[in-house]
C-alpha cells in the first residue's frame, strides 16, 4: 500500500499545484476542481493506515479548496471542508491546522454563527488574522 502512495501521491501534487496556479490567477472554480481532484486521488490512495495518513496530502487540499470556496461564496461548503480536513490531520501540524480553523470561522462568520467562529477564533488567538477578525467581531453589536 505504502509503494502505491509513492506512486500514484505525485498526481495528487500536482493537482494541488495546477490548483495553486489557477487561485493565484483568482480562478477560484477552476481551483476548487483541481483540489478536489486531487482530494479523489489522494484520498483513494490513502486507506487511513499510520503510515499512509502521514503522508497525505489531504488536510492540505481540503485547506486550499476551502479557501476557493470562501472566495467564491460558497461558505458553507467551506466550514465543511475545512472541518472534513481537521478530521483528517494526520498529526499536530499547527500551520495548517490553524489555517483550516480560520478558514473555519470566516465561514462561520458569513453564516452568522459568531459563536462557533469564536470558538474555533479563541484556539487561534495568536494568530494576527484570527486576533483582527476577533476585534472586528467584538466591534459588532
Amino acid at each position: 500500500t505504502f509503494d502505491r502512495l509513492k506512486m500514484i501521491r505525485p498526481h495528487a501534487e500536482d493537482l494541488k499545484a495546477q490548483g495553486n496556479k489557477h487561485y493565484s490567477k483568482k480562478e477560484y472554480g477552476v481551483a476548487m476542481q483541481c483540489y478536489a481532484c486531487g482530494l479523489h486521488v489522494d484520498r483513494r490512495t490513502c486507506h487511513w493506515s499510520e503510515e499512509t495518513a502521514a503522508a497525505s496530502i489531504s488536510p492540505t487540499l481540503y485547506s486550499n479548496a476551502a479557501v476557493s470556496m470562501l472566495n467564491v461564496g460558497e461558505n458553507s461548503l467551506a466550514v465543511r471542508f475545512c472541518t472534513l480536513g481537521l478530521a483528517f490531520l494526520p498529526r499536530p501540524d499547527k500551520k495548517i491546522r490553524d489555517k483550516m480553523l480560520f478558514r473555519r470561522a470566516t465561514g462561520l462568520v458569513e453564516l452568522g454563527a459568531i459563536d462557533s467562529a469564536r470558538r474555533d477564533l479563541e484556539i487561534i488567538k495568536d494568530n494576527a488574522d484570527a486576533k483582527e477578525l476577533l476585534a472586528r467581531l467584538d466591534k459588532k453589536p
